[in-house]
């Protein structure tokens, strides 16, 4: 499967009109020659993680048959998604714990809330 797509880029490059000239003149044109660029002599780098996780260790989300609980997510939106990433479902979420029966065909789903993303298997 590999070689057939290394082999359709062969062919659409191949298949690309270049010529010699055009070549040529587009590296002689100095307007668009790529200017220098210096490295920066110190590299500084914030690290915001901690914040993050935070945020992110906080919702929790489970699932029992067709039950979905959710809980420290007051104010998000719950999004289910299918696995072909179609939005099935989306609900506002207007407690700190929160309990949904979910109305779905039997399966797995993607659930989000917030940042948090969990695939999730309603039975």
């Amino acid at each position: 499967m590999k070689h057939i797509y290394h082999f359709i880029a062969f062919v659409a490059l191949a298949a690309m009109p270049f010529t010699a000239s055009a070549m040529e003149s587009s590296v002689a044109d100095p307007e668009l020659e790529a200017p220098e660029m210096e490295a920066p002599s110190e590299w500084t780098f914030t690290d915001d993680r901690e914040g993050l996780d935070n945020e992110l260790a906080e919702i929790s989300i489970a699932v029992s048959g067709s039950q979905l609980r959710i809980t420290n997510a007051t104010g998000q939106t719950l999004e289910i998604y299918n696995l072909t990433g179609v939005r099935v479902a989306t609900l506002r979420i207007d407690s700190d714990d929160k309990t949904f029966n979910v109305n779905l065909p039997k399966g797995c789903y993607m659930v989000k809330v917030g940042k948090v993303v969990r695939k999730v298997s309603f039975k």
